[in-house]
């Protein structure tokens, strides 16, 4: 997948996902913070490896 294609996916994942919220109404806050917690949590996952203190490669 190009680089264009990921970001359109990205940016599509993105709109669906306010879409949903602002339908929702009475769960707004409640699905929004579930989905930050799993943007979150995918970033934490993805940088788990990175060493934050050594960026040269030594």
């Amino acid at each position: 997948m190009s680089l264009t294609g990921f970001t359109a996916l990205i940016l599509f994942i993105l709109y669906a996902f306010i879409f949903v919220i602002l339908q929702l109404e009475d769960y707004a806050l409640l699905m929004g913070s579930i989905g930050l917690f799993i943007v979150m949590a995918i970033i934490m996952f993805l940088s788990r490896k990175i060493n934050w203190y050594n960026f040269r490669n030594e």
